[in-house]
């Protein structure tokens, strides 16, 4: 049968049940009250079963029958009334469990009690060694079996450990009973040995009694301890022992004491100013803190930090490195050297006027902000390996310039002063002022129009030719007879090659310039050499504005070629073309069928720049198709190219194209001054001599 709360077996016939409350702390209360009331009194239990026992034998036997009805009545209303209060036990057993979880993780602060419950731990001396958690276990096993077996028996023992409780405790809670049980006060539980007149007395005295029990065995043992001693989990013995700190030793299951360095569970710091070296098990966090004191900060490996404010002088004692985001400077401790990498800039002034660096093969100082005046009363400019001189300036004294550490020029206090030669485009004033001037073969230079004739120590000026006195420096020669006007001379020679020095042989009066050579002599234009290849002889025919012309040239000097090409006796007739007879002699013939037509054509190219290749009449085929082979040194390349026209526009194509090693040159065609152009434009990386060769068929 399940147990069932003691106001239930005193309550009155016909009186309604009291609704439970659903506060945990209050029907733990009730309970506590009811049961402990039941401890104290379970004299009256007896004394009202004998009043039972009594009434029921001085009744007749004609009451017998109805009293076995009353008490079979009573027995199962008795069942009912323990069962729902079993029910409700454990509803607050569930209730009670989950208040407590809650307490635990709330780790409610008892602020204005502390003092009063420090003062009852210290003096509670609890039964077996101190163990109140046993004793509480006690008392709630005593608590759910009071009415099974022997229930008389069951309250003495209830009472036995309930008086324990009196004698230990009673005189420290905040009540302080201490008084004799018969004396009688304001308190509701005084006198101890209080006799009840009826069961509501009772019930309302044993009720305030648990209320007061379950507040004091709250604040015992682990619930509500506010003194790390008084905790079941802390191992005192090792604990409470001076420079040690607690640590968790999983296998014992508590709580206990290590040293500061302690391994097992990692170590700590426990005072650093007494540890002569403490480590740290992880990173530092300043948490907007500062390290000062006195003293040095030493640092082995790297100090990562993204500002770093420094009061006072800082001394590095190994290498120190400033890295940049793409360059670096390193202070070099061995060397005694600050080394500034490539592009690693010095850089003076608000506006970065004045900077220094070194760059790839070259170093560069520039200068963006007023004068970069340097100051010194010797400055000496040398070579790298300090053996030569360049320039010497010297404070209130001359300035001197060296050629291969010879002093060449120098400045003092009436000009200059040069060793060697001077040579200069014009010097200025009537040289009346020159000294040590010694005619020898090179001596004087003369010149005409600029250009040097030769040198000599003497001039001689010979007939027609009147030299004047030497006047502020200046000699005048003015010719006086024949040979110096060619107008004049009916028959002038050339003494030398005639420079025309840039100028033009011009007819004047519609007159014809005119080359009669002399006997078997011919007319020659000369080629020249070093021309890369175009230096034969050639001559141009302009068109009237002499804005572009026809060259005509003879073959390179590689070509061997020695022949006269002698042209028809008449200008031949419509669509014919020239043809030699092998000996040179040219003649007009009409164009065989397909009007096909071969060339050679060798000139000195320049990539990107056009060469015309062949012309033809505009509108003289509809379409023109060449095969073409070109060769540069060791390179060759061959391709068609096909062109039309229609008198006012022309089109082409290039297809078929074919080369070794790389592609030579690019084909195109235009028209100009009313003839179709073909052109040959060397590519990228295509220079020298290039011959072309080509079969030229019309359509």
């Amino acid at each position: 049968m399940a147990l069932r709360k003691p106001g239930e077996l005193f309550s009155k016939d016909g009186e309604p049940e009291k609704e439970s409350s659903t506060d945990v702390s209050e029907n733990i209360d009730e309970i506590k009250q009811e049961f402990t009331q039941y401890s104290w009194n379970h004299n009256k239990i007896e004394e009202l079963r004998r009043q039972v026992d009594n009434v029921s034998s001085s009744l007749n036997y004609g009451l017998s029958e109805v009293v076995d009805k009353n008490l079979n009545f009573l027995n199962n209303e008795y069942t009912k009334l323990v069962e729902k209060f079993n029910d409700k036990i454990k509803t607050l057993d569930e209730q009670f469990t989950s208040k407590v979880n809650e307490l635990k993780k709330s780790h409610v602060s008892l602020n204005t009690e502390v003092t009063i419950i420090e003062k009852r731990q210290k003096n509670l001396k609890l039964v077996e060694g101190g163990k109140i958690n046993v004793l509480k276990e006690e008392v709630l096993s005593e608590l759910e079996g009071i009415l099974s077996g022997n229930v008389t028996e069951n309250f003495k023992k209830l009472e036995e450990k309930v008086d324990t409780i009196t004698k230990t405790q009673i005189q420290n809670l905040t009540e302080s009973y201490n008084e004799p049980p018969d004396v009688n006060n304001s308190d509701v539980l005084t006198p101890l040995n209080k006799k009840f007149v009826n069961l509501d007395e009772f019930q309302e005295h044993y009720r305030v009694f648990l209320n007061r029990i379950q507040r004091q065995l709250s604040s015992l043992g682990g619930g509500g301890a506010v003194l790390i001693t008084d905790l079941d989990d802390v191992e005192r013995s090792t604990a409470q022992v001076n420079g040690k700190y607690l640590r968790y030793n999983s296998t014992k299951g508590k709580w206990e004491g290590a040293d500061a360095s302690g391994g097992g569970g990692g170590g700590g710091i426990s005072n650093v100013v007494e540890d002569t070296s403490p480590q740290l098990g992880g990173n530092l966090d300043l948490n907007n803190k500062n390290i000062t004191g006195t003293g040095n900060i030493s640092i082995t490996g790297n100090a990562n930090v993204s500002t770093l404010n420094v009061v006072g002088v800082s001394t590095f004692n190994e290498d120190v490195q400033f890295k940049g985001a793409s360059s670096n400077m390193t202070w070099d401790r061995s060397a005694s050297d600050l080394t500034l990498f490539d592009n690693t800039r010095l850089i003076f002034g608000n506006n970065e006027d004045f900077q220094i660096w070194h760059g790839g093969a070259h170093t560069f100082m520039k200068n963006s902000g007023g004068d970069l005046r340097i100051r010194s009363n010797t400055l000496i400019l040398k070579n790298q390996d300090d053996d030569e001189k360049y320039i010497q300036c010297n404070n209130n004294s001359s300035v001197q310039l060296f050629f291969n550490n010879n002093q060449k020029f120098v400045t003092t206090n009436t000009g200059v002063v040069i060793t060697g030669i001077c040579t200069a485009t014009s010097f200025s004033g009537d040289g009346s002022a020159l000294t040590g001037i010694v005619g020898s073969g090179s001596g004087v230079v003369i010149q005409h129009d600029g250009s040097n004739v030769g040198t000599a120590g003497t001039i001689n000026f010979s007939t027609n030719l009147d030299v004047s006195a030497i006047s502020s420096g200046i000699v005048t020669v003015t010719a006086t007879g024949g040979g110096g006007d060619v107008v004049s001379d009916t028959s002038p020679q050339l003494g030398g090659d005639l420079d025309v020095n840039g100028k033009d042989i011009v007819s004047a009066s519609n007159g014809n310039i005119e080359f009669t050579p002399n006997g078997t002599g011919k007319v020659v234009f000369k080629g020249v050499t070093g021309n890369g290849g175009n230096g034969a002889g050639r001559f141009v025919l302009n068109c009237e504005q002499n804005s572009h012309g026809i060259t005509i040239q003879g073959p390179p000097h590689s070509a061997g070629a020695t022949y006269t090409l002698t042209l028809p006796n008449t200008d031949g007739n419509a669509d014919q073309v020239l043809k030699t007879n092998g000996s040179g002699v040219l003649d007009w013939v009409d164009q065989s069928s397909g009007g096909v037509s071969s060339q050679s054509i060798t000139f000195t190219g320049s990539a990107g720049s056009a060469q015309v290749i062949q012309t033809y009449a505009v509108g003289s085929a509809d379409c023109t198709e060449f095969t073409l082979h070109v060769t540069s040194g060791s390179n060759i390349q061959a391709q068609k190219l096909l062109v039309m026209d229609n008198g006012a526009s022309v089109n082409f194509n290039q297809y078929a194209v074919m080369y070794s090693g790389n592609k030579l040159i690019d084909f195109s065609a235009d028209l100009s001054g009313g003839n179709v152009r073909i052109k040959a434009t060397p590519e990228t990386g295509v220079s020298g001599s290039i011959t072309i060769k080509s079969i030229k068929q019309v359509i």
